[in-house]
């Protein structure tokens, strides 16, 4: 049986037997999890995956390997709604 899953979560690729990376629409890998993290010489995807990305992106990446990631919306703008 195959079952596909698609995440945003990296850690949680990580544990599935086989992976299908993709960036902006682009199929980066397409092998085994445990051979991609050999290619890539980690045992983190996260790592494996920064350096699976062309170089222009991998420069978008900290000092600690993470996005500085920004809300979409400033959060000062967000009109929260109280439910219950």
């Amino acid at each position: 049986m195959t079952v596909i899953v698609a995440t945003a979560y990296i850690e949680e690729a990580q544990r599935f037997e086989r992976l299908l990376a993709m960036d902006a629409g682009r199929l980066l890998e397409n092998k085994p999890t445990a051979d991609v993290l050999a290619d890539y010489g980690t045992d983190v995807l996260e790592e494996a995956y920064v350096k699976m990305l062309p170089p222009e992106k991998q420069r978008g990446f900290g000092r600690f390997g993470h996005y500085a990631v920004r809300p979409p919306i400033p959060m000062r703008r967000l009109r929260w709604k109280r439910t219950g």
